[in-house]
């Protein structure tokens, strides 16, 4: 989990301040439990770390996955991940 928000924070120096609120992120273990048929979960984060908007961050989040017609699961709070249940993952390399 540490990797991703370093690595996050990092690519987000490379745009102008403001670009961005906060961002999400799945890591290694996430993408093995999906390719074994579990759900996807995504980390998320606000760009100033834990402050009070990270729950809009969570929020917006939900919200998106839900309109583009995924199932989430998350008790709205910045406590657990966000865990899409409903996600078939294909890889289609190069």
């Amino acid at each position: 989990m540490s990797d991703g928000h370093y690595d996050a924070n990092e690519a987000i120096q490379n745009y102008p301040k403001g670009t961005f609120q906060g961002y999400c992120f799945y890591h290694g273990q996430d993408l093995e439990r999906i390719l074994q048929g579990g759900s996807l979960m995504l980390a998320y984060d606000h760009i100033n770390g834990d402050v009070p908007e990270k729950i809009d961050i969570g929020n917006k989040l939900k919200s998106e996955l839900e309109k583009s017609g995924f199932k989430v699961i998350w008790n709205g709070t910045t406590e657990q991940r966000i865990e899409v249940s409903n996600i078939k993952w294909q890889n289609r390399g190069i």
